[in-house]
């Protein structure tokens, strides 16, 4: 029994190589950091455009309003 554990021991030893070099990961994180920072900077175009077209908010929804004086 012990020499079936040595063996399953020494067998889990071997080295695996990786499906790429270690700047790979690090050039695939990067890329998808970038085209994630670029969709988060196209939100930012569309507010920008639809700026004006916001509605002012309603009198009885404001901080200071008489609705919300007893919370």
């Amino acid at each position: 029994m012990l020499a079936t554990a040595v063996n399953v021991l020494a067998a889990e030893s071997v080295e695996h190589s990786m499906p790429m070099p270690p700047w790979g990961f690090a050039l695939v994180a990067a890329v998808v950091f970038i085209l994630l920072g670029l969709i988060v900077f196209s939100y930012r175009d569309v507010n920008n455009r639809h700026h004006d077209e916001v509605v002012p908010p309603l009198p009885e929804l404001a901080a200071g309003s008489e609705a919300h004086k007893g919370h």
